[in-house]
Parts: C-alpha cells; structure tokens; sequence
C-alpha cells in the first residue's frame, strides 16, 4: 500500500507498460479504517499509438435484494422464525458486490493487449472523464436496478453524444432494458 499522508489526490508515474495496475483507496483516521474503494485499473501501452480503451463500472448496488438466500436442510430453523421454511438471507459481501467488478473486464480486455484506464460511472456523469477521450468503452452495469437506477439520464445523454460523434460503445448489465423500458416507471427519454 501507498499511504496519502491527509492528500485528496495521489498520482503515480513510471507506471509499467503492458502492466495491469489495480488500485482501491481507503481512509484512516482515529477510528480505524473505511471499507475500500470500489477497484480501479489502468495498463500503460509500450507503445503511445496503440487505441486504448475505457471500463466504466456502473455497479454501485449493495442492498438485502441482492443476498444469497438459504434455506438449511434438515429441521434446523433460525431462532425466532418458528414454523417458516427458516429461509434466510445470508450477508456475504463479496457475493453481494465486492466493488472489484471492474476487475475481470480489466483482464479481458488485457488479454488482447489493449491498454486501458477504468472509471466509476459517476466519474462520467460528473463529467471528470470524458468519453470522447477513447474509442472504444466497455461500460459494465452488473446487477444495478430501478433502486439504484442502471442508466441515469445523465449517463444516457453522454452515451448518446459519445456515439452520435462515432465511439464505439459495449454495455452490459442485468437489468437495463427492463430499467429502460419496462410497462411503466420509465421516461419517454429512457425508451
């Protein structure tokens, strides 16, 4: 680990090229040390010609609807639960999401020897990174739902001046169409 000694920003250089670099940030203080940062990667290209790619990771959510459920075998019923099945949610955060979502996408897209930078989408939204800077985005929403809205219209409208200029966008997750396009709830704008 890298301590920041109390900065808002730490910048790395002489990265090594053809390298994936993983990095989470966390916060101490008096009372200990928060829950990481969701996970971000880069790779440096050897060669500074080379198309590079942006990951946008989309996946915030982190909530009881997404726990695994169990339900014990045999007689076994939780304490309190009397005569139900004695289903449960059981409270794994890493199954739940593990904020390393980005992780695999980086090592795909590694292995065909692109380099690449990755973000949070709130980093598009805010406007910090901008889309036109790349060629190529993979954004990856996960399992993000209406709650905690897979698409915002904010993102929908940099995705849409993205494409309208000719980037090339690959976007996947478990719940957009339906976020997007269910009977009802959605925008005019969303469809």
């Amino acid at each position: 680990g890298v301590h920041g000694a109390g900065t808002l920003s730490l910048t790395f250089t002489n990265l090594t090229a053809d390298t994936d670099h993983f990095f989470r940030v966390a916060a101490t203080n008096a009372g200990g040390e928060s829950l990481p940062s969701e996970t971000v990667a880069c790779r440096r290209a050897s060669d500074p010609a080379t198309t590079k790619v942006l990951l946008v990771n989309g996946f915030d959510r982190f909530d009881r609807f997404i726990n695994l459920r169990q339900t014990p075998s045999g007689t076994y019923k939780p304490p309190g639960h009397g005569g139900n099945s004695g289903t449960m949610d059981r409270v794994i955060a890493r199954g739940n999401n593990a904020f390393d979502y980005g992780v695999p996408h980086a090592q795909a897209v590694s292995a065909t020897g692109f380099p690449y930078d990755s973000c949070q989408n709130e980093a598009v939204a805010s406007g910090l990174v901008s889309l036109s800077a790349y060629p190529i985005v993979i954004w990856a929403s996960g399992q993000e739902s209406t709650a905690d809205e897979s698409f915002s219209s904010t993102e929908q409208t940099r995705v849409a001046a993205y494409l309208s200029a000719g980037g090339n966008l690959f976007l996947s997750g478990s719940e957009i169409a339906w976020d997007l396009d269910r009977a009802s709830g959605p925008t005019a704008a969303d469809r």
